[in-house]
């Protein structure tokens, strides 16, 4: 298992009972500290590096494990600008054994009349004005990677997704989508 962006390694803790390894990348070191606490399950093996994974060549890495039956991404897709989400699943699709899967969780934009949709658009609109003006930016912005959008950008770069509902009360309007590497 991959984790893209793996932050304090949520992901990997909690399916860590379903693989042998997993390999956590990620920009902040900081991030990686507090994933590297973590003590898997006894034949499980956890590698993590710290690296810009829109730069990272998974070869550079000794024993990155790959490539992966599964990869993940939880979270993480505000911080990628969107003209930067193709090399990120081109990344993806390179790193997946055929017939391996992307799996993320994303739901529909809200609608113009939300209060969410004007929240959201506010604050990347402040991002925007602040990475303008100071350096380095930081990319983090809401509303990307929606559901319509991350089921064609998929599919440009050819990955099959399906969608299944998360099944969360408080969300009822999130899915799973697991996009798959043809074999």
């Amino acid at each position: 298992m991959l984790d893209i962006c793996c932050g304090t390694g949520a992901a990997l803790r909690r399916w860590a009972h379903l693989y042998d390894e997993g390999v956590g990348v990620d920009f902040s070191e900081g991030m990686l500290d507090q994933a590297r606490q973590f003590v898997p399950p006894a034949g499980t093996t956890l590698r993590f590096h710290q690296t810009d994974v829109l730069r990272w060549t998974p070869a550079e890495v000794d024993g990155w494990g790959g490539p992966f039956d599964v990869v993940t991404s939880f979270g993480a897709f505000g911080h990628f600008e969107p003209d930067d989400q193709p090399s990120l699943l081109a990344l993806v699709r390179h790193v997946l054994k055929p017939g391996g899967r992307f799996v993320f969780v994303t739901g529909p934009a809200p609608r113009a009349s939300s209060p969410v949709f004007w929240a959201a658009h506010g604050f990347n609109a402040v991002m925007r004005v602040r990475n303008a003006v100071m350096r380095p930016p930081f990319i983090m912005y809401y509303l990307t990677f929606s559901l319509p959008e991350a089921l064609e950008r998929c599919r440009v770069a050819g990955l099959e997704p399906t969608v299944t509902p998360l099944g969360w009360a408080p969300r009822p309007d999130l899915v799973l989508v697991q996009a798959t590497r043809p074999a």
